[in-house]
């Protein structure tokens, strides 16, 4: 019995710091609160509520803007063009992507057209036949259209 005594008077000594930290805690945060109800009166914790589900609605709006597509569509084309195609420009318009530059020669601009053919997020890809009418560093201009809702 001596032993279960001893032991409830160490863990009672043990128990008073905690206790007394967090009835500190408690008083500190009952006085930050008064604080800052004194300071900003006018702050209404419903506009608060309203204002911080705007922020999130603009935020879950922002992660999901098309700015970050079209910066992944234009870089994956860019990246997996082929050695012996130089891209001079791209431009944008809507669902349309047009490239231009120059190709080492007529089988190197062709492989690039089918490589950018086999995209599954392009609709067609129209290479009018007049890029072919020099034999090397073809002046080219490509135009991609991309499926509606991929970009």
């Amino acid at each position: 019995s001596w032993l279960v005594i001893i032991l409830i008077v160490v863990s009672v000594v043990l128990l008073v710091p905690i206790y007394l930290l967090v009835e500190n805690i408690k008083t500190l945060t009952e006085v930050r609160n008064t604080q800052f109800g004194q300071e900003n009166g006018d702050i209404d914790a419903i506009t608060v509520q309203e204002e911080v589900y705007l922020i999130n609605r603009k935020t879950r709006a922002l992660a999901e803007n098309r700015v970050t597509l079209v910066y992944e569509r234009v870089s994956d084309i860019t990246e997996g063009k082929r050695s012996g195609i130089a891209i001079g420009g791209i431009s944008m318009d809507g669902s349309t992507i047009a490239i231009s530059g120059i190709a080492q020669d007529r089988e190197t601009l062709l492989s690039f057209r089918r490589d950018l053919e086999q995209k599954e997020y392009v609709a067609s890809v129209d290479l009018p036949v007049s890029n072919f009418a020099q034999g090397v560093d073809i002046i080219f201009s490509i135009v991609v259209t991309l499926i509606e809702g991929q970009l």
